[in-house]
């Protein structure tokens, strides 16, 4: 019983120290982009974007300079042990032994978990650099695990449960855009397909889920795997469908808050923006196209947990044709 209590106690010292870490980090990322000459490319970049000093604070964003010694110095002044921090991935040492950390030359966005503990960041390379990509995320750990987290959602919850819904967006900046302009129910899966467990995540606080990813062909495709993930545990999927490959902080630059807002009302029933997206690539007045149509919606919609008389019906107005001609084309899909 004592050995228990003593590793349960060891526990809780390890995970304190790492969510201590990580909020010293977060304080001391966010007082260099804001108030240091090292952060003001980066300050700069973010205003450039139409991010308000209010919003940088409201998200205690944060910029990490290429150096490395300014990150190793300040969290040896404050009594951390290197090597409890490479054991807890927020530092990492080089085979020759040289500490490094994660994140360099980058913007960084706190990441939260459900107690609003800050668990990890999420980094935006400032400078362009071929060799490495746009966005990272903080190693996985025990602790930190992204498949669990959802940007913005600790400062979103009050407002989701106040509107009756959330809208689940794609980026960092699609949420602090939108945020700032008065649609403060938006979070967004870290730049990554949605997970269960962000799903559930999301179903604690409503079950009514607006998606309103980027319109590219990429962000359609992930908003129609994100439905069927929301709608196969019981939420209410509606998707937003934005013009022109636009994503939702660029509409609200170009056009403003009230034609984001209107899409998103506009949002349709998950199989009706399915059937609407997938008409761009069929010539319906053709019949062979029109099979062709039809056979990948029935694919889509036999293949997932949809109503499928709503689901039919729509695909007779769509079409024009019968609920007895589908139906028979469900059966030579079923093979009866």
């Amino acid at each position: 019983m004592e050995a228990r209590q003593e590793i349960q106690e060891e526990i809780n010292t390890n995970m304190d120290d790492f969510y201590k870490a990580l909020d010293w980090l977060k304080r001391f990322y966010h007082f260099i982009l804001m108030y240091t000459k090292e952060g003001k490319p980066a300050k700069d970049y973010l205003l450039n974007r139409n991010i308000t000093e209010e919003t940088m604070r409201k998200y205690s964003i944060g910029y990490v300079p290429a150096n490395t010694k300014y990150t190793l110095v300040f969290l040896k002044s404050k009594g951390f042990s290197y090597r409890d921090l490479v054991n807890k991935k927020i530092l990492h040492r080089y085979r020759n032994g040289q500490l490094t950390t994660l994140f360099r030359d980058r913007i960084v966005f706190p990441i939260p978990d459900y107690q609003n503990n800050t668990v990890g960041f999420g980094g935006r390379l400032l400078s362009k650099k071929d060799d490495l990509p746009k966005y990272i995320n903080s190693e996985e750990s025990n602790l930190f695990q992204r498949k669990d987290c959802l940007f913005g959602f600790d400062l979103a919850k009050e407002d989701i449960q106040n509107q009756g819904y959330a809208i689940l967006l794609e980026g960092y900046f699609d949420v602090l855009t939108a945020s700032q302009n008065g649609v403060k129910n938006t979070v967004a899966s870290l730049g990554t397909a949605l997970t269960i467990n962000q799903a559930l995540l999301l179903k604690s606080v409503t079950k009514n889920i607006v998606i309103a990813y980027d319109g590219d062909k990429a962000g359609n495709e992930n908003s129609f795997h994100a439905a069927a993930l929301l709608d196969e545990i019981g939420c209410n999927v509606r998707i937003a469908c934005f013009p022109n490959d636009l994503d939702p902080d660029e509409l609200i630059i170009s056009e403003g808050v009230d034609s984001f807002m209107e899409i998103v009302k506009e949002a349709q029933p998950i199989v009706a923006a399915f059937m609407n997206y997938k008409k761009n690539d069929y010539n319906l007045l053709d019949p062979i196209s029109r099979y062709e149509y039809t056979d990948e919606v029935l694919k889509f919609i036999l293949n997932s947990n949809f109503n499928e008389r709503e689901a039919l019906n729509k695909l007779q107005e769509v079409l024009g044709v019968s609920l007895e001609t589908i139906n028979n084309e469900v059966k030579r899909f079923l093979g009866t």
